[in-house]
Parts: structure tokens; C-alpha cells; sequence
């Protein structure tokens, strides 16, 4: 191997992605991150087959760990698939659950029985959360009972608190000052929301695009999703046009469609894109977005959501997402926190293998 060379790494299942993870000190210099990142998930190729991406969105992510006072410090990375891209606009609520886990099995945090508290400092933006990790005999706990949608085994269950998520990439909560509004795109004008909770995101009712979810078959219509997805990333100042769109912000703004749900388990029914394409469950970032969304009037998914409180039963392609929302509706919104219970588990650890010629390119 003359010309590859070896970077400690691990490869966690957190959620419903799966992630290479890095401690910041064990990486070289920043400017050769976006290749190496490239070459250790296998993109830009459609099967990932030369690297340890999985060819989906949710697969192909790459995580960054370091300590930062009294804080675990998250850098997320959002890998391509098609195209060699590498962004670090948004982060990702699924693998933050594997961040406590990482963080207390390699010594970053002090494990304290029956459950540890990590704090933790999102780089991506600048958000704080509130990670507890079961642990035993100073390690996490990874085997439990705690079930969550589009993974098909239990698992011990960490708890999320995203701490005042609210304008974490805009720094508004309604980045266009309205929570409803019309956008003429196109061939014809569609409704949305556009709302910045842990990621911003856009939603859309599913019948005004002609989609019923139940049927979707979930090709149909990805590209004039994809032109809505853009245009409010110009919008949004994340691109300079939407030739640019894809390539200068492909991970954020997230589109969902949102429609009512007649199911007695759900609250309302959403399916989101990453990266171009329909998510085969639900992003959490995604899932605390639309909990926010469901609790204030005006917006289109408070109109389709029914009233459950402060929780949301969100009903995705894989089964059922539930957020809890600690939220004032005063003369102003104060989202204070939004919680989820995610599982995570540790599925390799030792070297991931590049080439040497980054380091020289």
C-alpha cells in the first residue's frame, strides 16, 4: 500500500444514517478534507462501490469530532453521490445521536452511570444540544428495547435536545418574514412554508404539486421538487442562481411535502428530499422542523397537522417519527427546545484507506 495512507476512523449507524466518523486531530490540514471525505466514501458514483458511502443521501456523511471546553465540537459533512460535492451548510439530527456515544467511548466525556449527559456544539451552525447516553461500566450502552422507524432492531434509546434550534443557518425562524407564502415558479405557482429550525426547510401541501403520498411512487415529479428546492435556496442567498443551486447548496434548503393524515397513530403524513432524492425515512433536523411547524399558526403544515399537544407523530416512508416541542407563542415565537429519541450503534473502527497523491494534488 506505497500509495495509499491510513486515517483513524469509525463508521456509526446514528438514527437512520450511517456516517464515517473522524477525530479532528487524526486529519490532515482543511483544505484537503473535501477529497479525502470524497475518496473515503467512493462519490462522485452512483454505487459508491470504491469507498464506504451506501449510494444514498443518509449513507453518505461524514462526521468530525473534536473538544471544545465543555463541549463536544460536530463538524458534519453531506457527501454527493453523483457529483463531487462536499457540503457543510446543514448538519444531520441522525448521526448527533452517535456523537454522545463517540464522545464517551473514546474518552471525551466522563461516563457517569445510569446515563450520561454530552453537550454538544454543532460547527455547521453554531446551534448547542443537550445528547443522554445510557451508559455501564464507563461505556455507552448500545442493546435496548427503544424502537424507531427504519431501523429494524431496538436499541438502547438516547434522548436529543435541540436547544433553541430557531434561525440556526438564517438566524430567522421565518427567513422570508412570513410563514406562508406564494412562489411563482415555473410553470405554475405553488404555496410554502420556509422555516430555519436545526436546517431550513420548505414545505409544500402534496395536493397542490398533484401528489398523493399514499400512491406516490416516489419518481414522479422529483424535478420540479428539485426547481422549488432551488429557487428558494437563491432565495435564500445559499446560491448566486439555480444553474448554481445544486452545486453551491445541495444540502440545504430540504423540501418536504406534508399532507393530513387519517391514520389514529399519526399526526400528519411527510416525505422529504436530500440531495435530490426522496429520504427512505425522515431526517431528524427534518422532523424538528416540522414539529416546530405544526405548533404555529399560519403555516401550511399547522393547517393539515392534527392538534396532539406538544408532540408530533410524523408518518414517513419507513414508519413513524415523534417530536416533542417546548414552545411560547407570545407577541413573539420562542421555540426553546424540540426533543427526540433516537439509537445509535458503533459498526466498525480502525483505518479508512486513500490516496497519498490528495496530499499532494
Amino acid at each position: 500500500m506505497y500509495d495509499l495512507f491510513g486515517i483513524p476512523a469509525v463508521v456509526y449507524r446514528g438514527g437512520t444514517s450511517r456516517g464515517l466518523f473522524f477525530h479532528e486531530k487524526d486529519l490532515p490540514e482543511r483544505n484537503f478534507w473535501d477529497d479525502i471525505f470524497l475518496s473515503a466514501i467512493g462519490s462522485p458514483d452512483r454505487r459508491e462501490i470504491d469507498g464506504l458511502g451506501g449510494a444514498t443521501s443518509h449513507t453518505s456523511k461524514v462526521v468530525v469530532i473534536s473538544k471544545k471546553d465543555e463541549y463536544i465540537s460536530y463538524l458534519f459533512a453531506q457527501v454527493g453521490i453523483d457529483e463531487a460535492i462536499v457540503d457543510y451548510k446543514g448538519m444531520c439530527g441522525n448521526l448527533l445521536s452517535a456523537v454522545g456515544p463517540f464522545a464517551i467511548d473514546g474518552g471525551l466525556v466522563e461516563a457517569k452511570e445510569p446515563k450520561t449527559s454530552v453537550k454538544i456544539l454543532n460547527v455547521n451552525t453554531g446551534k448547542r444540544f443537550e445528547v443522554v447516553v445510557p451508559v455501564k461500566n464507563g461505556k455507552s450502552v448500545t442493546q435496548g428495547d427503544y424502537s424507531i422507524a427504519g431501523v429494524q432492531k431496538s436499541g438502547a434509546k438516547i434522548t436529543i435536545k435541540y436547544i433553541e434550534p430557531a434561525g440556526a443557518k438564517t438566524g430567522k425562524l421565518f427567513p422570508t418574514g412570513r410563514r406562508k407564502e406564494t412562489l411563482n415558479i415555473g410553470r405554475e405557482a405553488v404555496e410554502v412554508s420556509i422555516l430555519d429550525v436545526s436546517n431550513p426547510m420548505v414545505f409544500i401541501r402534496a395536493e397542490d404539486v398533484n401528489i398523493d403520498l399514499k400512491i406516490w411512487d416516489k419518481k414522479s415529479s422529483i424535478d420540479r421538487l428539485n426547481e422549488i428546492r432551488d429557487y428558494v435556496a437563491c432565495i435564500l442567498g445559499f446560491a448566486e442562481n439555480l444553474e448554481k443551486a445544486s452545486l453551491k447548496s445541495a444540502a440545504i434548503p430540504k423540501i418536504a411535502l406534508v399532507q393530513s393524515s387519517k391514520d389514529e397513530n399519526a399526526d400528519i403524513v411527510s416525505f422529504m428530499l436530500s440531495m435530490g432524492r426522496v429520504h427512505e425515512s425522515y431526517a431528524a433536523t427534518g422532523a424538528v422542523c416540522i414539529g416546530a411547524a405544526s405548533k404555529i399558526p399560519g403555516t401550511v403544515v399547522y393547517e393539515l397537522a392534527k392538534k396532539n399537544g406538544d408532540k408530533l407523530n410524523i408518518l414517513h416512508p419507513s414508519g413513524i417519527m415523534d417530536v416533542k416541542t417546548e414552545i411560547e407563542l407570545n407577541n413573539e415565537i420562542n421555540i426553546k427546545s424540540i426533543s427526540t429519541g433516537r439509537t445509535a450503534r458503533r459498526l466498525m473502527d480502525g483505518k479508512v484507506y486513500v490516496p497519498k497523491s490528495i496530499l499532494t494534488s
